[in-house]
Order: structure tokens, then sequence, then C-alpha cells
């Protein structure tokens, strides 16, 4: 049985790089160590793609195509002062993908995130 994969929302514009990573790597790790689904992080999946010199909308528009390939969606804490968060979740909202809620969020002073 395939798991269902579960789409990391979160804030990346304005945070070092380095910071948005960890907060999607950490929740990206408990997804999987759950055993019932497969985390899709968009931070990592498009930085080791693309690297981090391309454009907002460029960005945006590779997370929707990975977004639309989930079941669920899952939010970090930071996702209300995020864009492009805001902007995935209606897109999860109108293609009825469910929003998980619950996975411990990584803690940081700098990302503005915490459980």
């Amino acid at each position: 049985m395939d798991k269902k994969k579960v789409y990391i929302s979160g804030k990346i514009t304005g945070l070092p790089l380095q910071v948005a990573m960890d907060m999607f790597n950490e929740m990206e790790k408990n997804i999987n160590n759950s055993g019932q689904y497969e985390a899709v992080n968009p931070c990592r999946l498009l930085n080791e793609e693309y690297g981090s010199d391309q454009t907002w909308g460029f960005y945006m528009g590779e997370s929707v195509k990975l977004l639309l390939d989930c079941q669920h969606i899952t939010f970090l804490n930071n996702s209300r002062s995020s864009r492009g968060a805001i902007i995935e979740r209606k897109i999860a909202k109108l293609e009825n993908i469910t929003e998980l809620i619950g996975f411990k969020h990584f803690k940081t002073k700098g990302g503005n995130c915490e459980s």
C-alpha cells in the first residue's frame, strides 16, 4: 500500500535559507517517522533541483505542482505570515486536499516557529 503524501507549507521568504530549511526538514522527518505518510518538502526538493537563484513566482509555480500531487497538507506555525502558504492553503481547499494537524514543529527563534 502506497503512503499518502503530505505537503509541508510554511514561510520561506524573509528567513535565512538555513533557518527555513531546518524547519521544513524537521517537519519532513516527523511526518516520515510517523510511518503512515510520505512528506513532500518543497523547500528541500526545489532547492536541490533549482538552487536559490529563481524568482518567488517560479518557486510558487513549482510548489503548486508538488502540492497538487499530494493527498494532504500540513502547515508550519509560521505559515500565517507567508503569502505563499496562504495561497497554498486556498489551493488545498479548492482541490479538497485534507489538512493534517498534529505533527510536531521545529522550534527556532529566528524562524518564529514553535510548537
